[in-house]
Order: C-alpha cells, then sequence, then structure tokens
C-alpha cells in the first residue's frame, strides 16, 4: 500500500513554476539545435522575410536581426547542448521535488540560491520589471525551500535527543 503524500500549495506552485521553466528550456534548446543545423536557411530566412516584413524602426526588429545575424553556429549549438543538459537536470530535481526527496529538496535549494546574487546584480545595473519579478518568486521559492529545510532539522534534531 501507498501513502498519499500531502503536498502544500507551495510546493505545488515551486513545481508548477519550475516546470514552466524547464519547458521553456526545452523549448530553446530545440530551437538552438534546429537553428544550428540549418544555420545558411535561417540566415536566408532572417534577411529576406524579417527584413521585408518587419518594420525596420522596431526595436525588437532590429534587435532579432542583429542577434541572429552575429551569432556563430558553434554558439547555437553550445546553447542547445547547454539548455538541454540543464532542463534535464532540473526536470529530475523537480520531479523529485514533488516527491519530497530529501536529495531534490537540497539541490533545488541550491539550483534556487545560486543565481540569486547574479538576479540581484542584473536588477540594479539594468533595471526592468521582468527580472524583479523572477527575483522575487526565486526569493519565495528560495525561502520556502530554506523553511522546509530548517524544520526538517529541527525535527531530526529533537528525534535524536528524545532518543535515549
Amino acid at each position: 500500500m501507498t501513502s498519499q503524500i500531502q503536498r502544500s500549495i507551495s510546493l505545488k506552485a515551486i513545481v508548477a513554476y519550475k516546470g514552466f521553466v524547464v519547458f521553456s528550456l526545452i523549448a530553446i534548446s530545440l530551437i538552438c539545435a534546429f537553428s544550428w543545423r540549418n544555420y545558411d536557411a535561417l540566415i536566408v530566412f532572417v534577411q529576406s522575410f524579417i527584413q521585408d516584413r518587419l518594420d525596420q524602426e522596431s526595436a525588437l526588429s532590429q534587435w532579432l536581426l542583429n542577434t541572429v545575424l552575429h551569432i556563430q553556429p558553434q554558439h547555437l549549438q553550445l546553447v542547445a547542448q547547454l539548455t538541454s543538459v540543464y532542463a534535464i537536470v532540473l526536470g529530475i530535481v523537480t520531479v523529485g521535488l514533488w516527491y519530497h526527496k530529501q536529495w531534490a529538496h537540497l539541490l533545488m535549494l541550491l539550483f534556487v540560491g545560486l543565481p540569486l546574487l547574479v538576479e540581484a546584480y542584473e536588477l540594479l545595473t539594468h533595471p526592468a520589471w521582468s527580472r524583479g519579478g523572477i527575483l522575487v518568486l526565486n526569493l519565495l521559492v528560495f525561502g520556502y525551500l530554506l523553511r522546509h529545510q530548517w524544520t526538517r532539522l529541527q525535527k531530526l534534531a529533537t528525534s535524536v535527543q528524545k532518543q535515549p
């Protein structure tokens, strides 16, 4: 018989958020892999279709043109490989978190905590609502996971003290 695991709303939200990140990374990886393998066709497409149909004054179209026309195929390959590996690892950790595996809580704490300083620096140097929102979301996730670890350690310490 398996026992039903009770999951808090916070844990469900974290798993949904990280699941969205995993699927976004998979999409980025697939797009980069496709672009890397079809680099010549991508350049032709960008030069003909996008330059003809997008407004040349648009900041988005200018950024897209500059980015695509100046990126090297090796960089696309590297981005495809790195994002796919990160998506796989993050996906495994997210599933482990869903099933309350201790290693998953620790790894997710590490995955969320390490980039916080970089995100804060990015927000300070290039303020944007999206950067602020991502930083706040990751701080909330980090706080929840840290509180969960602290509670677990306290329960463990109490159970050790009670043993003769």
